[in-house]
C-alpha cells in the first residue's frame, strides 16, 4: 500500500504496449553494471492519457550480490529486503522515475521535451531517451537492447556495455586488454556482468560454478587491495600534515553571485544538475553539492 493505494498487486492480463529499459549502476572507478530490468507495461489509454498501466523492476540478484555494498545501495522507493524477482508499481509512478524527470511546471519543459525527441511528454521515455542521473544515487536508467556477441580481445569500452543477455568469445580467461594491474578488477567486471563466456582455446563455456568461485576470490581480493590502497593513502597524507607539506586539494574559485543564483535555479528545479555543474565549471558532483551547501550555510 502507499498513500492508502494498493499499487503493487501486478495486473495480470496482457499489456497493449511495453517499453524496457536496463538498470545500471556504477562503481567509484566509473565502471557500470547492469543490476536488472525495468518494464512500462501500458493497458488502457484515454485519449492521450495512460489510464492503466504498470512498472515491473525484474532484478538480477545473482549479479547485486557479487556487488561491494557501496555500488549497490538499494533503489529510491522499493524495499528490497524480501528479495523478490520482480516488483510492481500500478497505476502509480515509481520515485525512481519521479526524483529523475522534470515536472511540467519547469519554465523549460518545452524544451527539454523536445530535446528528447517526444512529439508527448511520457516520464519512462523522457528517461531512457536522456540518460538522465540523480545526484541521489549511482543508479541510471539506459534503453533495452537485443543480444550481442563479443570475439577477440575485450576493452574496456567493451565492458561497461556487457550485459548478462550477451555473449563473450575469449581464447583464455587473460584475453581482456588491460595492464597487469587491472586485469583482475577487469576480469571481475566481466564475469559479474552475468555475460556467457566460451574459452576457445578450450572449446567450453565457464561453468556456474567456476564463476561463482572466481567471483568469490576476485571480489575479496579488490576490497582487500582498495583497504589496503586507503590506508597507504591515509597514512601518506598523515605524515605529510605533520611534516607540513599538506595542503590538500586547491578550492576551485566560483563567482559567488552565479554560485548562489545557479544554486536557486537549481533547487526550483529550473535547471538540471548537468547544466548547473556547467555553468559553474564543475566537474565533480561532490564537489557541486559541497559548494551549494556553502551558500546554503550562508543563508
Amino acid at each position: 500500500m502507499i498513500n492508502g493505494m494498493n499499487v503493487v498487486t501486478p495486473i495480470e492480463k496482457s499489456p497493449i504496449r511495453t517499453l524496457s529499459a536496463m538498470l545500471k549502476c556504477e562503481d567509484n572507478k566509473k565502471s557500470s553494471y547492469v543490476i536488472g530490468k525495468m518494464d512500462y507495461e501500458i493497458f488502457e489509454i484515454s485519449g492521450e492519457i495512460v489510464s492503466s498501466f504498470q512498472y515491473v523492476l525484474t532484478l538480477y540478484w545473482d549479479v547485486i550480490d557479487y556487488l561491494p555494498k557501496n555500488v549497490f545501495r538499494g533503489i529510491p522507493g522499493y524495499d528490497l529486503r524480501d528479495r523478490k524477482e520482480k516488483y510492481y508499481r500500478v497505476n502509480s509512478i515509481p520515485s525512481f522515475i519521479k526524483m529523475r524527470t522534470p515536472t511540467r511546471l519547469r519554465d523549460d519543459f518545452n524544451v527539454l521535451v523536445k530535446e528528447a525527441e517526444l512529439d508527448e511528454y511520457d516520464k519512462f521515455m523522457w528517461l531512457i531517451k536522456t540518460n538522465r542521473k540523480s545526484s541521489y544515487d549511482n543508479l541510471e536508467l539506459i534503453e533495452y537492447r537485443d543480444s550481442l556477441i563479443y570475439e577477440g580481445v575485450i576493452s574496456e569500452d567493451d565492458l561497461n556495455n556487457i550485459y548478462h543477455i550477451d555473449s563473450v568469445r575469449l581464447n583464455n580467461m587473460c584475453s581482456i586488454d588491460a595492464t597487469n594491474a587491472k586485469l583482475s578488477y577487469n576480469l571481475y567486471r566481466l564475469l559479474v556482468s552475468g555475460c556467457s563466456v566460451y574459452l576457445t582455446d578450450e572449446e567450453r563455456y565457464v561453468s556456474d560454478a567456476e564463476r561463482k568461485n572466481m567471483l568469490f576470490l576476485l571480489k575479496n581480493m579488490l576490497l582487500k587491495c582498495d583497504d589496503y590502497f586507503n590506508t597507504r593513502k591515509s597514512e601518506g597524507i598523515i605524515k605529510a600534515k605533520e611534516e607540513g607539506k599538506f595542503a590538500g586539494r586547491k578550492k576551485k574559485p566560483v563567482d559567488p553571485m552565479l554560485l548562489r543564483e545557479i544554486t536557486i535555479k537549481f533547487k526550483s528545479s529550473k535547471i538540471t544538475e548537468k547544466e548547473a555543474m556547467e555553468a559553474l565549471g564543475i566537474a565533480s558532483r561532490s564537489t557541486f553539492f559541497r559548494r551549494m551547501k556553502e551558500v546554503e550555510d550562508l543563508a
